[in-house]
């Protein structure tokens, strides 16, 4: 509906297909995502056209990515759980979402 695609790494974790930076995008929302979008190969950029024609299919398959994103980093959270490795886990998402600006860890 927004036009804003969940994708790991620095934050916001968010891709704003809406973007002229989608426009000429030739990749998948995320490589490597088992969504249909993802899958059948469809780009940035054709989901920006999309959007922008107000296609209620944009807004659909978006949904499914973020679904399945939102599906895989809770499948992460619960393996990890299982495996007594939570605090891990989460040190290494916040890291990725938000790394230092100087490059350290902290």
């Amino acid at each position: 509906r927004f036009g804003v695609a969940l994708v790991p790494g620095e934050a916001p974790g968010t891709l704003r297909l809406k973007s002229r930076d989608c426009a000429g995008s030739q990749q998948v929302i995320q490589p490597g995502c088992g969504c249909q979008a993802c899958r059948g190969g469809i780009t940035r950029a054709r989901l920006h056209t999309l959007l922008k024609a107000n296609n209620p299919l944009a807004a659909q398959l978006i949904s499914q990515h973020n679904v399945a994103y939102m599906m895989f980093l809770v499948r992460s959270m619960r393996k990890a759980i299982m495996e007594d490795k939570y605090r891990e886990f989460a040190t290494s998402f916040v890291r990725e979402q938000y790394p230092q600006k100087d490059g350290k860890d902290t």
